[in-house]
Formats: structure tokens, C-alpha cells, sequence
């Protein structure tokens, strides 16, 4: 009996270091209880907005047509020159065998610059075919195309965000909605005033557009 006990005692003054040096190192891997910081939640002011993508145009835009067919004869201008309204931009030819006819003068309908010149000369025109287009820039505008869900969702006076590229953003403001849709996309176009003119910045231009068509106060 006696022999028994000092087995046992022997076996456990053994296994006691054993067991105390797993509750050690358990003890080690334990991870230090986390902080929490407590923050107050203030109301705020957020806006909705609506995103497309727009065309950059001149405030005034014409495409130049001529009043009767003939043959381009030459123009008297060049694409990116400055015109001013009713300043002649081409000649046309309008001869006929057997009668002549002084050239017919081709004039600008508005004060801008020359675009695009479409034609070369020798060329047949006819008055469905335009010869120019003419843009003014002093200011510039945005045209987006929005269906009338959307259409309904803004007002003249909007403010929206115009980016040229994917940082920059120029302001601008809602100042013309479409009273009509199109039939053929059921859409309607919307136009943004660019309240400044980046350099550089030319009609035709794709730009990214964020209008901002509410504000929501008081919001969490």
C-alpha cells in the first residue's frame, strides 16, 4: 500500500509541472482585450445626384447651309478662323450651259469659329447639305440626354459637377430642360452652363456629369 502511494506521488509531482506550464503559455497567446472609442452621430446634409456622361457644345451652334444647289467654288475662310455674323464663308458656282450667274455668297448666320469645313472645291452642293459648322464659344455648355423619370427630378438652377477628366471638376448650372422627349429614344436634353471655361476645352468634348437634384437635411 505504501509502495502505491509513492507511484502515485511520484507521477504527479511529474505531470504538475506539465500541466502548469500549459496554462503558462496558453496564458501568453491570450490577445489584449480591444478598444472601443465611442463617437457621437451628428446629422448632416447629403445630396443625391445623377450621373451621365454629356457633350460639350458652344452656347450658339449653326450648321451652314446654302440657299440654292451648285458647285463649291472656294471658301473664304479656314477651319478655326473667327467669323462674325453674316461675314461670307464660301463661294458657289451656280452657272449653268449656256448662262451665267454671278457667285452665289455663302454667309454665317452667327458670330463664332469655324469648325468644320465639309466640303472641297469643285464639289456639288445643294441646300440639304450643310458647308460649315460654325460654333460660339465665348461660352461653353454641356448636353445631356436623360429619360423623363430623371427629367423629373431636376430644376433649372441645379448645380452639377462637370469632369473634364477623372479628377477636375468644373462647376456648372442647369439653365435649359427639354419641354419634349424624343420619339425615338424617349429621352430629353438637358443644358449645363459651364460657370468656368477650362483651357483647352473644345465642343465635342465626352465629359462625366454629377447633377445634384436634391438635398437631404437633418440625414444620418
Amino acid at each position: 500500500m505504501k509502495a502505491f502511494r509513492g507511484e502515485n506521488i511520484g507521477k504527479f509531482a511529474v505531470v504538475f509541472p506539465i500541466l502548469m506550464g500549459a496554462l503558462l503559455y496558453a496564458g501568453e497567446d491570450e490577445k489584449a482585450p480591444m478598444t472601443v472609442e465611442a463617437m457621437v452621430v451628428q446629422r448632416g446634409e447629403i445630396a443625391e445626384v445623377l450621373e451621365y456622361f454629356g457633350t460639350v457644345a458652344g452656347y450658339e451652334e449653326a450648321q451652314v447651309y446654302p440657299d440654292m444647289p451648285g458647285k463649291l467654288l472656294e471658301y473664304t475662310v479656314k477651319e478655326g478662323d473667327e467669323v462674325e455674323k453674316d461675314q461670307v464663308i464660301a463661294k458657289l458656282d451656280r452657272s449653268v450651259p449656256g448662262l451665267e450667274f454671278k457667285p452665289l455668297l455663302v454667309k454665317s448666320p452667327i458670330r463664332g469659329i469655324v469648325g468644320i469645313l465639309y466640303l472641297k472645291p469643285g464639289q456639288a452642293v445643294a441646300p440639304q447639305v450643310p458647308l460649315a459648322f460654325i460654333s460660339n464659344t465665348e461660352s461653353l455648355d454641356v448636353l445631356v440626354e436623360m429619360p423623363e423619370t430623371d427629367l423629373n427630378r431636376i430644376r433649372i438652377g441645379d448645380e452639377a459637377d462637370i469632369y473634364i477628366d477623372s479628377i477636375t471638376a468644373v462647376p456648372g448650372k442647369i439653365y435649359r430642360i427639354s419641354h419634349a422627349l424624343n420619339p425615338m429614344s424617349r429621352m430629353g436634353t438637358v443644358k449645363i452652363r459651364l460657370l468656368r471655361r477650362p483651357s483647352g476645352l473644345r465642343p465635342g468634348t465626352l465629359v462625366r456629369v454629377m447633377v445634384k437634384t436634391r438635398l437631404v437635411k437633418s440625414a444620418l
